[in-house]
């Protein structure tokens, strides 16, 4: 998207990239601290979830490594 990104970079430099972090810790932690979540059950599943997409990042890695242009 053309962002600049980068946890080392300052908030002014990258807004858009800080926004989105923001954003999907403060999703992450919101769903934490609902009462009565099963956190054991969320742990699996997003363990599960990581393995599932695990080869398909890896691939798509391999190929932008991999790439001669």
């Amino acid at each position: 998207m053309g962002w600049e990104v980068g946890v080392d970079r300052k908030f002014a430099e990258a807004p858009q990239f800080y926004g989105l972090y923001s954003l999907i810790i403060l999703a992450a932690s919101g769903t934490i601290l609902l009462p009565g979540m099963p956190l054991i059950k969320i742990m699996f599943l997003s363990q599960v979830l990581n393995g599932l997409v695990l080869p398909f990042i890896l691939i798509f890695m391999l190929v932008l490594v991999n790439d001669a242009s």
